[in-house]
């Protein structure tokens, strides 16, 4: 029996790691579609709301565990650390590995407080990336794309430095995290086996968010407000004319994408059950983002997620196979990734700047009702037949 996972290149598509990543990447890239592509907001700091995320999936479990720990379980830790139990060690001390462990074995032998802790981490994180996107959308109303770009980016650098340093979450060190999808793993366990229980958990709860993200941003696309997004993206001042106001629609734009975004660091935190500031930087979590947008076609949810599927894999194809390219490289393969992202970005800017899939035209009506309007109330014949054409437009 041949292991398909164990293929050169195309193995790599058999791994449940290799469509983790690419699901994540989705998700994160139709957050900020929702910014960019539909609303026209620069948003380079995209980031931030990721490192939001991550570390209250980071932090959480572990301030929180070690407060339900029974008593026999915080007597275990206070052995190993030589100590007693109403002086146990901080969360993110020395001891943080061995906290971590016994947490996550507290969580196996409970899943209803493994399942509440998750469900705590998702609402908790999402609710810290909205209130990002509001705090965002303070200079989003204010300033013009270049400076609003720039600032939203130094934000996003500004909270990595400060999580690389702050003692709570480990500093650079970082921190081992409690398994809250323990819950998840037990089910698993009796299909797939203990080895794999944790690969299939993070690999069924990041499609269920890019599936979620996908179906909401959809329905946000085709309704009314798709379009008064588009409006505020075309020309705010003719919408503001209109009586629409931009900046609450860009405020509550920021904080949806935020929100999204957020949630997306938490599944990744949950995945490694590890917290490391430095693996949350803007090449991987804004400008990678970014490419996929412009791939796939901004505006378009389906197009980007092609984009995000595309560069996802490519991106997977390189770690897997770095040693088998190595020869053929006068550089170290690690630096492909940054080679294949800034020339994926110019080609497709000077090749195809709509992308792939472009954004199509959407209509208030669904099709045959524009021509029957306007047979109705006798409008001239080449207007019915602008109406015609764009009813057989209409998806």
């Amino acid at each position: 029996m041949v292991n398909l996972a164990s293929l050169p290149v195309v193995g790599v598509f058999f791994t449940p790691e290799l469509w983790t990543w690419m699901l994540l990447y989705a998700a994160v890239a139709l957050s900020l579609n929702l910014e960019a592509g539909l609303t026209g907001i620069p948003n380079f700091g995209r980031h931030l709301a990721v490192i939001i995320g991550a570390i209250v999936a980071a932090t959480l479990p572990g301030y929180l565990g070690m407060a339900l720990l029974p008593e026999s379980y915080r007597a275990e830790i206070a052995q190993i650390a030589g100590t007693n139990v109403t002086a146990l060690p901080s969360y993110a001390s020395d001891y943080n590995s061995l906290i971590a462990s016994v947490i996550t074995k507290y969580y196996a032998s409970h899943p209803a407080v493994s399942f509440a802790m998750f469900l705590l981490v998702v609402v908790v994180a999402a609710a810290f990336g909205a209130l990002s996107g509001w705090l965002a959308a303070y200079p989003a109303a204010r300033l013009k794309e270049d400076y609003l770009a720039i600032t939203l980016l130094a934000a996003g650098e500004a909270m990595l430095i400060i999580s690389y340093n702050a003692g709570f979450v480990g500093g650079t060190q970082g921190l081992t995290v409690p398994n809250t999808l323990a819950w998840l793993d037990d089910i698993y366990a009796h299909i797939v086996g203990p080895g794999a229980a944790h690969k299939a958990s993070v690999l069924t709860i990041t499609a269920l968010l890019a599936v979620l993200v996908y179906l909401y941003l959809e329905l946000v696309v085709r309704a009314p407000v798709g379009r008064l997004l588009k409006s505020v993206r075309e020309n705010d001042v003719a919408a503001e004319a209109l009586g629409k106001d931009v900046a609450r629609v860009r405020l509550k734009t920021l904080m949806m994408g935020s929100a999204i975004a957020a949630l997306t660091g938490a599944v990744f935190v949950m995945w490694n059950t590890a917290w490391m500031a430095k693996a949350y930087d803007r090449v991987n979590w804004t400008f990678w983002p970014w490419a996929m947008m412009i791939l796939g076609g901004a505006g378009n949810n389906l197009g980007v997620t092609v984009g995000a599927f595309i560069l996802g894999s490519l991106r997977q194809l390189i770690t897997f196979n770095k040693q088998a390219i190595a020869p053929y490289l006068p550089f170290d393969p690690a630096w492909l990734d940054y080679l294949v992202l800034g020339f994926t970005i110019i080609l497709v800017l000077m090749v195809k700047p709509e992308g792939l899939l472009p954004e199509k035209t959407t209509y208030p009506l669904p099709r045959q009702k524009l021509s029957e309007i306007a047979k109705r109330h006798g409008a001239p014949e080449e207007a019915k037949a602008t109406a015609e054409k764009a009813s057989l437009e209409q998806p």
